[in-house]
């Protein structure tokens, strides 16, 4: 892999997009850095090493639509590790794109798919990204409408753990509701068929589900009472195929695409006849099928 020495005079010409307790997300020209902070070398060394190792995995993993990094950085004062560079030509945030179809939600329907089909492929190679929907990782060709995904040295791959959690999946996880993820510090696929889920009910529904879960916790019966609190309770199949989603159970081969088309096809929100500002589900037949 190539390597680039920078220095303070370099990195004050690139634009920071993101900061936080780990790294600097730096925009520079038609690529991204992701900077470590030094605090956080400092308290992980370890990181450079499972960076190195994720980084080579990936090599080894082709797929058009995955953006892995090209270029390490290195520091020009002592030739140590700081990070890496991404190409990332002429694409698009996913959450922005996303935001121009609030009404279309076939449009919806198929960028999340895409995004199913490519988390599908990722975990083949025992890849898992609890922080899917993270700024960084989702992108879109606003020419194709192809979806790409980036920033996968933050995902958990094979035995490295990810740095990056959802926070409500990680607050899910420890007051041990029924999705409990972890397993010797690793995470099971179904986290992102959850985020997944999640993201898209809420771009169709403007409900959160994990933020509801996260509200009632230490409720043994949490999910059956938060569908059945939205007019739910009488699609068995559907809520069947939350709760295993939402279960500790490693599932392989989970086909969401037709969780997305039941939605599309069965359910509209619709004011709650008697509670302000609140939501609940119907049963929609004539404007869901010519939704399709």
């Amino acid at each position: 892999m190539k390597q680039k020495i920078i220095d303070d005079k370099i990195l004050s010409r690139a634009q920071p997009i993101f900061k936080d307790q780990i790294k600097t997300v730096y925009q520079f020209q038609d690529c991204i850095w992701d900077i470590y902070n030094p605090h956080f070398l400092k308290q992980f060394p370890s990181a450079i090493t499972i960076d190195f190792e994720k980084i080579n995995y990936l090599e080894t993993i082709n797929h058009k639509q995955m953006i892995i990094p090209n270029t390490l950085l290195l520091n020009k004062e002592n030739n140590m590790y700081l990070g890496y560079e991404t190409k990332r030509k002429n694409l698009k945030s996913f959450e922005h794109t996303v935001d121009k179809y609030i009404d279309d939600i076939d449009s919806i329907t198929d960028y999340y798919m895409q995004i199913t089909r490519l988390i599908e492929f990722l975990h083949q190679y025992n890849i898992v990204i609890p922080s899917l929907f993270w700024y960084s990782h989702l992108f879109i060709n606003p020419d194709t409408d192809q979806v790409y995904i980036s920033n996968l040295v933050n995902a958990q791959i094979t035995e490295y753990p990810s740095f990056i959690v959802d926070p409500k999946l990680f607050i899910l996880h420890k007051y041990h509701l029924p999705n409990c993820y972890l397993s010797q510090f690793l995470l099971h696929p179904n986290s992102d068929y959850i985020s997944i889920m999640n993201h898209y009910f809420y771009c169709c529904t403007h409900v959160d589900l994990l933020a509801s879960f996260c509200c009632q916790m230490n409720q043994p019966e949490v999910i059956p009472a938060f569908f059945k609190s939205f007019g739910l309770n009488e699609e068995a199949e559907f809520q069947n195929t939350i709760q295993q989603l939402f279960s500790n159970q490693e599932l392989k081969n989970v086909n969401i695409n037709q969780y997305f088309r039941q939605l599309l096809n069965h359910y509209e929100l619709e004011n709650h006849p008697t509670l302000p500002n609140s939501k609940v589900f119907v049963k929609v037949k004539e404007k869901a099928r010519n939704r399709n």
